[in-house]
């Protein structure tokens, strides 16, 4: 695609009764193009969605396209956005927000749903060499951003991802970039209840290839476009069985779009079962350093301690898989077990979280918050 060299500054856009688009004309600043030091992305925004009831009585008004404080105009066309394009200098992620209005006429009654939606554009997710292309397209209920052109997260599949046509029902919601606290080639994908996979499963995306995290155990998948329709294959079975999906929004079913790995410190009272000797302790399988202390010494804290951050993938999307293994003296000799239980995830706070590894509550050793 042609990389255009102009600043990028707009307003966004009211849409016409019927044929709802967005329609304002994009209006220009003057900038310094003589300055190199920091990288660029050329841009352009469109909305390309036409909304319409049986009678096409609903019309759409798309306003307030802000970027970084900065507003910013949306066209009606793809091809017309693109004979205006902008140039934003890549100085650090930014943070988007725009309002839809929709008016729909019912029996000569106008009824307004107007909704404000946030988000953040990421710097890793815009191309310097290609023309970056922000669409907001409709997705169910509500509206999103889909951005086109970015490198190192799969070219044109950033954004948020839903499965269509499944022919047994199956809902599945698909997020690339744009995951806060994740880098721009992270990879959420949620199955809904209902599906024998059902959870929240994470990846990293490069070109078409999906890794997934180890701790799910699952081959590659591919996303792509075939026949207009964006895909996913695990090349398993026929590609022409592959999910398709559609631009759509995460629903939260498996929890919402974030990062949601969280600061840690394990401790361990030796005066509580002292016959016993507890080996280790892991969290989706990945080994926890053990703070220990006994009776009457200061309780290890964040500050003092060696902390620890959960996986950032589990099994479950509520909680993470614990297992403590430890030692003792039987009647028939020395033995080792393992005792397996949950943490919940929504027992961890945002900051640091002091957990106890403990058998006197349950009976079987566990973590609990301290």
């Amino acid at each position: 695609m042609k990389s255009l060299k102009i600043f990028l500054l707009s307003i966004i856009t009211f849409s016409l009764i019927g044929i709802a688009g967005c329609n304002k004309e994009p209006n220009v600043t003057s900038v310094n193009k003589d300055d190199e030091q920091l990288k660029t992305a050329d841009f352009i925004v469109f909305c390309n969605e036409l909304i319409n009831n049986d009678k096409g009585e609903v019309n759409v008004v798309i306003d307030d396209f802000i970027i970084d404080g900065k507003e910013y105009n949306a066209n009606v066309t793809e091809t017309e956005a693109g004979t205006v394009p902008y140039r934003l200098v890549l100085t650090g992620d930014f943070e988007y927000s725009y309002k839809v209005l929709e008016q729909t006429v019912n029996n000569g009654v106008i009824i307004d749903n107007k909704k404000t939606f946030t988000g953040t554009l990421y710097k890793a997710d815009f191309s310097t060499t290609e023309l970056n292309k922000i669409e907001i397209v409709r997705n169910n209920s509500g509206w999103s951003l889909k951005m086109k052109s970015t490198p190192n997260n799969g070219g044109g599949s950033s954004g948020v991802w839903q499965r269509f046509g499944s022919p047994n029902g199956y809902q599945t919601d698909l997020a690339i970039g744009n995951i806060s606290g994740e880098p721009a080639n992270r990879v959420y994908m949620c199955e809904h209840p209902g599906s024998p996979s059902a959870g929240l499963y994470k990846g990293y995306i490069n070109g078409e290839t999906i890794t997934w995290d180890a701790v799910h155990g699952m081959p590659n998948a591919k996303f792509y476009e075939r026949d207009g329709v964006m895909r996913l294959w695990f090349s398993i079975g026929p590609e022409d069985d592959a999910g398709r999906y559609q631009p759509g929004a995460w629903t939260n079913t498996c929890g919402k779009l974030e990062n949601s790995v969280k600061k840690i410190l394990i401790v361990l009272n030796k005066s509580e079962s002292p016959s016993l000797q507890v080996n280790s302790v892991t969290i989706e399988g990945v080994d926890c350093f053990i703070n220990k202390y006994m009776d009457g010494e200061v309780i290890p804290d964040c500050q003092t301690g060696k902390t620890e951050y959960t996986p950032s993938s589990s099994a479950n999307p509520g909680y993470y898989m614990v297992s403590i293994t430890f030692s003792a003296e039987g009647i028939n000799g020395p033995y080792t077990k393992t005792d397996q239980s949950v943490l919940h995830k929504s027992t961890l706070s945002n900051g640091c979280t002091r957990l106890r590894a403990t058998n006197s509550t349950t009976g079987r050793w566990v973590l609990l918050p301290l």
